[in-house]
């Protein structure tokens, strides 16, 4: 009986629990469609949060000085930062050292000096301030075995024009007159300038202080360029000479020259061609005569030379075969001393021992290298001169070197040299000359890094 009473109030408690159940069962698919559209809120919801916390740190970021990054997602590198065209930075730097050893059987063939000696240590260094403005200098720290002096030999200022190609040179530096006479002294293949070099430029080449402007552009398929320079002297100064005047007391002895040159290619080589001039004062010696005497006696107040005004004209050529498989390189030389360019005396007793140079004197060289091997090339130089030391006659050096070079900016250069004058050229010479016309020289020079000279950047 308790269970008969019990049985209806199960039975609608079953019935309550199946309904959900069976419902449950009839709609599988709506239930699951309401699962997942509550995930896609969650889900968007949590997106708008991380875009609204992104979009408040980019704006807490702009408003913070920061540096700039250089968008490079297109060419997959990562980004680095922009470089600033305000800034100084380093461009090229070297080191070089020439050291010789002179092996000539006489004193009189040989440079000054000891024998054996380190000739020149050589330091450069360039720079550029921004995209227009660059800077250079060279200390040379010379030895010719008796004496040790430090030599500014490049310290200039170069400015480019943003257009045309144009840039201005301030500072001293190299004057543009022909090849040989722009290189520093390690950077030629025998051990000196060739004689008309040193004899009508100086024995260093031809170096100045002052402004040079230069530019180029191409024509048909030549590189012509233009170089104007004006300098505070002309060629290199003779401290046993002393003038009673200062050579650029005026404009008129200020040094003027320049360089039109034309590189093109031909017959797969690379042709070099140039004409050059330069003019200007330059101290030539004198004997001095006093009033009141009879034939020459020390000049009062140590004067022994005068400036002569000096122009000298020039043409140049190099053709370069196979890259440096066959260089061959020369060059003319002409010096003009007119009537006009002579010193005037206010004494006219000096007039008669002027000693300096007057007329004209020719001269040029021409030098040829072939490259045997990576490691070994040979060559030879003939040089000729008017020389005014032996009276305008004939004078010359003939001679070869074998550069050997296991490294691209170490070599060991051997060379023989022999002094070839004309017989009255000969004649003139000091007994010490005549007999020593061999020289033989072996030289080593190592340049570390990258030289960076006024056209090399």
């Amino acid at each position: 009986m308790r269970m008969a009473r019990n049985f209806p109030a199960s039975m609608a408690v079953l019935a309550l629990l199946a309904v959900p159940s069976a419902a449950r069962a009839q709609q599988p698919d709506s239930a699951a469609a309401r699962d997942s559209a509550v995930r896609d809120s969650i889900a968007r919801a949590d997106s708008m949060h991380a875009d609204s916390v992104r979009r408040s740190e980019l704006a807490r970021i702009r408003g913070e000085p920061r540096a700039r990054v250089a968008d490079t997602s297109m060419a997959g590198r990562p980004p680095q930062e922009s470089r600033r065209t305000d800034e100084v930075s380093i461009t090229a730097a070297s080191v070089a050292g020439d050291m010789i050893a002179d092996g000539s059987p006489r004193a009189a063939a040989r440079a000054a000096g000891s024998r054996i000696r380190m000739r020149d240590i050589e330091g450069s260094l360039g720079a550029a301030y921004g995209a227009h403005v660059r800077g250079l200098l060279t200390l040379t720290l010379t030895d010719d075995g008796t004496t040790q002096r430090l030599a500014s030999t490049d310290a200039a200022v170069i400015v480019r024009a943003p257009v045309g190609g144009v840039s201005v040179l301030i500072g001293r530096s190299a004057l543009p007159f022909g090849r040989s006479a722009q290189l520093h002294r390690h950077e030629l293949l025998l051990p000196d300038q060739p004689l008309p070099v040193r004899m009508l430029l100086g024995a260093d080449g031809l170096r100045g202080t002052g402004v040079q402007i230069g530019g180029g552009m191409n024509v048909s398929r030549a590189r012509v360029t233009l170089r104007l320079a004006a300098a505070d002297r002309f060629g290199t100064r003779v401290d046993s000479l002393h003038p009673g005047e200062a050579y650029d007391q005026s404009l008129a002895g200020i040094a003027a020259g320049g360089r039109l040159g034309a590189r093109f290619a031909a017959m797969g080589s690379g042709v070099d061609l140039g004409v050059s001039s330069i003019t200007g004062k330059r101290e030539q010696p004198i004997g001095c005569v006093y009033e009141g005497t009879v034939g020459p006696v020390p000049c009062p107040e140590a004067v022994n030379a005068a400036n002569t005004r000096l122009t000298v004209l020039g043409a140049d050529g190099q053709l370069a075969w196979r890259g440096d498989a066959l260089v061959i390189s020369g060059e003319w030389m002409r010096m003009v001393v007119g009537a006009t360019d002579l010193p005037v005396f206010s004494n006219a007793g000096f007039a008669p021992f002027y000693s300096g140079v007057n007329g004209t004197y020719d001269g040029g060289y021409v030098t040829a290298r072939v490259r045997v091997h990576q490691l070994l090339a040979v060559g030879a130089r003939g040089e000729w001169l008017q020389n005014p030391e032996v009276r305008g006659l004939n004078d010359g050096w003939a001679g070869g070197f074998i550069d050997f070079s296991p490294l691209a900016d170490a070599h060991l250069i051997a060379s023989y040299q022999r002094r070839t004058p004309s017989s009255g050229a000969l004649e003139l010479l000091p007994l010490a000359d005549r007999d020593a016309r061999d020289r033989i020289v072996v030289r080593g020079t190592v340049v570390i890094g990258r030289h960076p000279g006024v056209e090399r950047d």
